[in-house]
């Protein structure tokens, strides 16, 4: 042999029995699993970019489907009841103290308001009698179309003076050609004498 060394016809790199095969198969695998993680990264990416896309479609046909409000605007401010009033006012009994022969007292009163930005406001109210006109203040607010109010009031009841508040509660009424208000309060004058009075106030405005 003349001292070479003569590879095998098959030109194979032969090395000792049990070095090579066992090195090999971790690089493949190794190669296998970082194609799948790449081909996952791309598959994942793309379903990303999909969700990101029906996200702001979503996001979008929810932004057109609310309705418009311009700046300031509100239900309360777009009704201002500022202005002179004109109605009735109306007693009627109910405790033990009689008023009138039927046990209910009409009387003509009107209402002078001052409303406020914020839905609230300020009434002079004027009521006239056949004897007398007399006049008082009452402070209010309007949301949502309902009106809630108070008056404060006077009474003598078995010749002792005591001052007390009415609450008043009502709706008002949006008309083509005028709004008409309606206010219902609790008049308990003289408690102990159960002398109490529900009262009424049926106004309007024109427009």
């Amino acid at each position: 042999m003349n001292g070479l060394l003569v590879a095998p016809h098959n030109n194979a790199l032969h090395l000792p029995k049990g070095v090579g095969a066992p090195a090999s198969r971790p690089v493949v695998e190794a190669r296998t699993a970082a194609d799948r993680e790449c081909s996952a990264g791309h598959w994942g990416a793309g379903v990303i970019a999909a969700l990101s896309e029906a996200t702001r479609g979503l996001a979008l046909v929810l932004l057109m489907s609310l309705p418009s409000v311009a700046p300031g605007a509100s239900g309360d401010s777009a009704l201002d009841l500022s202005g002179n009033w004109k109605g009735m006012q109306t007693r009627f009994q109910r405790g033990d103290c009689r008023i009138g022969r039927t046990g209910r007292q009409d009387a003509p009163v009107e209402f002078a308001i001052r409303m406020n930005a914020d839905g609230r406001f300020t009434a002079t109210v004027t009521r006239r009698s056949q004897e007398t006109v007399s006049s008082s203040e009452m402070t209010g607010r309007l949301v949502d179309q309902v009106l809630s109010a108070k008056a404060n009031s006077t009474a003598t009841c078995r010749g002792e003076s005591r001052e007390y508040t009415i609450e008043f509660s009502g709706r008002l009424e949006d008309k083509r050609d005028r709004i008409q208000l309606e206010l219902k309060g609790k008049d308990s004058m003289c408690p102990q004498m159960r002398c109490d009075f529900e009262i009424v106030y049926t106004l309007e405005r024109r427009k």
